[in-house]
């Protein structure tokens, strides 16, 4: 039986992306979308295990739910941030915290910053709008200051 191929995100192009959550419903259900979507998926419940995912992984995209077990999500982008394990990367927050997510958003460096429950369009336009990989080595890492 031959499946047919599903569209992958605007721009056609199939991405890396690391999902992270601590709500297992959460994290399947986006993992499950972005499959279908035609992306590569990984996924991770706390922070520790993102660092470690992301290292090997290199994803071009990481959806981050900021409230996680081990270190915060915050931590987990700042670290992603700090160490440019995959250049260029995406950062969405996606998270239950309202309040104050400009202040967050700008102070770790999210390309994006949603509050839950996300939209499969929403979803879509934060993959879709995922930094290009830049020519040469397969993501090369840099500083980002």
């Amino acid at each position: 039986m031959q499946i047919e191929e599903r569209p992958r995100d605007a721009s056609g192009e199939r991405r890396r992306v690391l999902v992270v959550d601590d709500n297992r419903d959460t994290l399947e259900t986006f993992a499950e979308l972005l499959v279908l979507l035609g992306h590569q998926v990984q996924c991770a419940e706390d922070g520790e295990a993102a660092i470690a995912i992301a290292s090997q992984f290199h994803p071009d995209v990481v959806l981050l739910d900021l409230g996680l077990p081990t270190i915060s999500g915050i931590e987990v982008a700042r670290r992603l941030r700090n160490d440019a394990i995959g250049a260029p990367l995406t950062l969405a927050a996606i998270t239950g915290w309202g309040q104050d997510g400009d202040v967050v958003a700008e102070d770790v460096g999210f390309d994006f910053y949603v509050v839950k429950p996300v939209s499969l369009d929403v979803l879509r336009r934060i993959v879709g709008d995922a930094r290009r990989p830049t020519p040469g080595p397969p993501r090369a890492r840099s500083s980002r200051h």
